[in-house]
């Protein structure tokens, strides 16, 4: 009997080794670890480094801005927004489109500094907030701020609701650890909530509407206080896999997208117009239909790139 328990101990023990050798090849076990701010919400947290899934780096400085180079040139542009410009897990640093425009506008001499200040799942509320704060320690910095239609859905972000960690996972079974624990948490709003978690397949109700609006108009606001302090801005609407298969005049007659245009004007990016006027395969540059993958990230640097030279900043 207990040469049987010993066999069976010594077998689960030898499959989740092999398992937690496996998840830690792909890039699990070392999770980002974020931090709670009354005044953002959440963000990760200064001065770390990992390697995660398939070898991507990813690195967030001593500001808490994701960049692995230095953020010292006198010309800082520092990106915001939501997962799509933060780059995700599985694009490493060098490859983001905010570490991408530094690196071709300082091609001929190093004047940029970039950081990205990109955080998974933020609202516009979150966005705005953070903005505030690096206006306050990086004063008159330009500012690129990209959005997509789910962020004014998401109100204030709050980490407890969101499977991410704020402290290292501290065992030998790390890897197995952060994909069950993430799993779980899937699987919890999953059955909690279903479909009634999805913005984008319920009509809202007065008082969502309510919070749109406000949204819209704090966005409005920033960008007009910017442009009165002669403070560099642009917002950049990032459009969905899908929104290029509707009708143009249905995609621009959405309320929050007009609105956005007629309040910002020239300084309202629309990147699908862009996309579209370059012939730009769109099959090639997301990742899953939202996030941009490596050639996505490029394309966009590219443009964003270009933007900045115009204006001489």
């Amino acid at each position: 009997m207990k040469k049987n328990l010993l066999l069976l101990i010594t077998s689960v023990l030898a499959v989740l080794s092999v398992i937690e050798i496996l998840l830690r090849i792909y890039g699990l076990g070392n999770p980002i670890i974020y931090e709670k701010s009354l005044l953002w919400g959440y963000s990760p947290m200064p001065n770390q480094k990992s390697k995660r899934l398939e070898n991507a780096v990813v690195t967030i400085n001593e500001d808490g801005l994701r960049t692995s180079k230095k953020f010292t040139n006198t010309n800082k542009i520092i990106f915001y927004g939501d997962s799509v410009t933060y780059g995700g897990s599985y694009i490493d640093d060098l490859e983001i489109f905010s570490e991408l425009v530094c690196e071709k506008l300082n091609k001929i001499k190093e004047l940029y500094s970039c950081g990205n200040a990109g955080v998974n799942a933020y609202g516009i509320r979150n966005i705005i907030k953070r903005t505030k704060n690096y206006e306050n320690r990086f004063p008159n910095h330009y500012k690129i701020i990209t959005i997509i239609e789910g962020d004014f859905y998401r109100n204030f972000s709050q980490i407890k609701s969101l499977p991410y960690f704020t402290q290292p996972i501290e065992n030998i079974f790390k890897a197995t650890t952060e994909l069950t624990l993430y799993s779980l948490d899937l699987i919890r709003n999953n059955k909690r909530f279903g479909d009634n978690n999805n913005y984008y397949k319920k009509n809202h109700q007065d008082f969502d509407i309510i919070e749109i609006n406000e949204s819209i108009n704090e966005l409005v606001n920033l960008y007009k206080i910017n442009k009165k302090n002669n403070t560099p801005i642009k917002i950049i609407w990032s459009p969905a896999f899908e929104d290029f298969s509707k009708n143009k005049m249905e995609y621009k007659n959405k309320k929050i997208f007009n609105i956005l245009q007629k309040e910002i004007g020239d300084d309202f990016i629309d990147m699908r117009n862009l996309l579209e006027n370059l012939n730009i395969d769109i099959n090639k540059i997301y990742y899953d239909g939202i996030h941009l993958n490596k050639f996505g990230h490029n394309i966009y640097a590219e443009i964003i790139t270009e933007i900045i030279k115009k204006k001489n900043y």
